[in-house]
């Protein structure tokens, strides 16, 4: 029955690819592959990950599991990159302006703010993490450090990928605006699979913040900035907090 399962489920990934390589007609190839596999098989790759992923590992994997998710997005973002030098995107297509510090800081500040209430309001909701999350989130100064790392790498490579670069692609491929930053925004809500479904409501949300700033000053830069704070903030100050529910 499993392997039934998988199957039907590998035929829909297959099929569901081929559809979105037919919906994308206009864009180069190079473009069209890499946004068809953003738009199919990695978030059928990301929700099966999750439902395998069950055990939480050894302490002793936590660092190793920073290192080799920053990886992931580097090659993910570099592959973006590439289909879109190799696809002639210019770079205000890809929002990759510069509209002056100003701007820059200031739409990163507030997509900050914002961020940060919505973790507040998680906490007066008593939303609860899962047992997975409370695992990646450091405790030792060098699992801080390490943590630092991938947070930044989060922040300017997820950027690339599913701002930036989908984004893009999709408005090239005759999306409309608002079908574009609601597609790019669920891609990238379930990528978060492994964070539990009130997880992935959650960077839904977050991804509509972040898109607000690329949208207000066409620069991804502002998105970037907030991205790496609130994924740093996030880890050090919930660790914070369940450090605390702990002792009482």
């Amino acid at each position: 029955m499993r392997s039934r399962l998988l199957r039907a489920a590998s035929l829909g990934v297959a099929l569901g690819a081929v559809l979105a390589w037919g919906l994308l007609t206009p864009l180069d190839w190079p473009a069209r592959a890499f946004t068809a596999f953003l738009l199919v098989p990695l978030p059928a790759l990301l929700l099966l990950q999750a439902r395998v992923v069950q055990r939480v590992p050894q302490e002793e994997e936590r660092e190793a599991v920073y290192v080799s998710s920053a990886v992931s997005v580097w090659i993910l973002a570099a592959l973006a990159m590439l289909a879109a030098r190799f696809s002639g995107f210019t770079r205000e297509e890809l929002w990759m302006r510069w509209p002056g510090a100003l701007p820059v800081l200031t739409g990163a500040l507030a997509t900050i703010a914002a961020g940060l209430a919505l973790m507040a309001a998680a906490r007066l909701l008593r939303i609860r993490e899962t047992p997975l999350i409370r695992f990646l989130l450091p405790v030792t100064s060098s699992e801080k450090i390490a943590f630092a790392g991938l947070s930044i790498s989060a922040g300017i490579a997820e950027e690339l990928v599913f701002r930036a670069f989908l984004m893009a692609a999709l408005l090239r491929a005759g999306l409309t605006l608002p079908a574009t930053v609601g597609l790019s925004v669920a891609i990238f809500a379930v990528s978060h699979a492994y964070q539990g479904l009130a997880g992935v409501l959650r960077v839904g949300l977050l991804g509509a913040l972040l898109t607000a700033p690329i949208l207000l000053t066409g620069s991804v830069y502002p998105a970037m900035i907030a991205h790496a704070a609130l994924d740093l903030i996030a880890g050090l100050v919930l660790a914070g907090w369940l450090t605390g529910e702990a002792e009482h």
